[in-house]
């Protein structure tokens, strides 16, 4: 009766974001709690702040737009091993809403687009279907689940080479390869 019982839980970091005003670097975990640096000096591990991406494009202050980011992280991070979120170095909303990754060892763009993107569709391909919408996948999902397959197998040591521009993952279907010297479907 007299014993106190604490169950810590320590928070496990998802991305990194510095601060636009002071510069301050703040790390964001799971459920979209931003840690202020003070409360950083007793991380277990601080080796863990390096593996993780920083955010950009989004302020401290934008609650809702970090946090989507942070989730955007945690969901590369569940595609095929989560080999491509091992290998993004920073994740960038553009003022438009799109996102742009960079890979941490190229720093190769790698253009992801919106999640509020729909999937274009003619009118013949919506006369086929009786007018009804796909109950599919979003467009957003389906080209990030395309492309963290394609990532361990291909797209990784293409980049590596040196000889590509940007990865446009835009496109439904296809990912594709700007090179420096020419254009390449995969």
């Amino acid at each position: 009766p007299a014993t106190i019982v604490l169950d810590i839980v320590e928070r496990q970091p998802v991305a990194m974001l510095r601060s636009e005003a002071t510069g301050e670097a703040y790390i964001i975990d799971r459920e979209g709690m931003l840690l202020r640096p003070k409360l950083l000096a007793g991380l277990r591990d601080p080796g863990k702040l390096t593996q993780v991406p920083l955010l950009s494009g989004v302020s401290e202050k934008d609650t809702a737009g970090y946090q989507a980011m942070a989730r955007l992280v945690t969901m590369m991070q569940s595609l095929d091993s989560g080999a491509l979120r091992a290998s993004i170095g920073e994740l960038h909303r553009t003022p438009t809403g799109d996102y742009v990754a960079f890979s941490s060892e190229t720093q190769t763009p790698i253009f992801i687009g919106s999640p509020f993107e729909t999937e274009f569709r003619t009118a013949l391909e919506m006369q086929r279907e009786g007018g009804v919408a796909k109950a599919a996948m979003p467009l957003f999902d389906r080209q990030l689940d395309l492309l963290a397959k394609l990532w361990r197998s291909k797209l990784q040591n293409e980049l590596r080479l040196g000889n590509v521009l940007y990865v446009d993952a835009r496109f439904g279907g296809q990912i594709v390869l700007k090179h420096k010297t020419q254009n390449a479907d995969i």
